[in-house]
């Protein structure tokens, strides 16, 4: 069993963000003592790490709580294919500005070639 800061920890998030997962309902401690303090299991922990990715993929929350869910399985596909799209989107939108970062700098370089 691990308590919240040993699960943070090894997940590499902060305590405070844990403590933001459970409180939106995408992961439950595996037991809470009389104490007050939260202890984790190992399902949690690969639960834990399954959110992680998921959040670094970008997906929101709330999109991560219904991949999680589980109740709708025809919408959870469909919810990665629409986060996939707007990721293209995005690439599609940084290719040109990176183009004309990427010629801006040689046209610099060569103008201060010049000048030397």
């Amino acid at each position: 069993m691990y308590t919240v800061t040993q699960l943070a920890k090894r997940a590499n998030i902060s305590r405070t963000t844990l403590l933001y997962y459970e409180k939106e309902g995408l992961l439950t401690p595996a037991l809470r003592a009389d104490n007050g303090y939260r202890y984790y299991g190992e399902a949690e922990d690969k639960k834990l790490a399954a959110i992680v990715s998921y959040r670094a993929y970008g997906l929101s929350v709330a999109n991560i709580a219904t991949l999680l869910n589980g109740e709708n399985a025809l919408e959870q596909p469909q919810l990665l294919k629409e986060h996939f799209n707007q990721l293209e989107q995005e690439v599609a939108k940084l290719i040109p500005i990176s183009i004309n970062i990427w010629s801006l700098s040689e046209s610099l370089a060569a103008l201060r070639q010049g000048n030397e």
